[in-house]
């Protein structure tokens, strides 16, 4: 499915973040942030992780551990992550 993306550039310099929600602390969301991302590199997406000095969206992007209706942490990252996602998108909106 990815692959006419590519081929037609339609993903090149669009913003773009990742959300992972595994069962359990150490669930496996970490790598597969990290699969959201090489996929999204590919593609050349500008990815968006932590390194606001704002707040902490998590090291590569939201980690939930459980439902996300009852994981606030996760909800409260995946919100900042949204709002650097925007505000890079904002900030390069002349690349698109």
């Amino acid at each position: 499915m990815t692959r006419s993306l590519r081929g037609e550039k339609s993903l090149l310099n669009t913003v773009g973040g990742a959300l992972s929600v595994g069962a359990g602390r150490f669930g496996g969301q970490e790598t597969t942030l990290k699969a959201i991302h090489d996929m999204m590199l590919v593609q050349g997406v500008i990815v968006v992780g932590d390194g606001d000095s704002e707040s902490d969206a998590g090291h590569q992007g939201a980690a939930g551990q459980m439902k996300s209706a009852e994981d606030e942490n996760a909800q409260t990252r995946a919100e900042i992550i949204g709002r650097r996602v925007a505000k890079v998108a904002k900030a390069t909106m002349d690349l698109r």
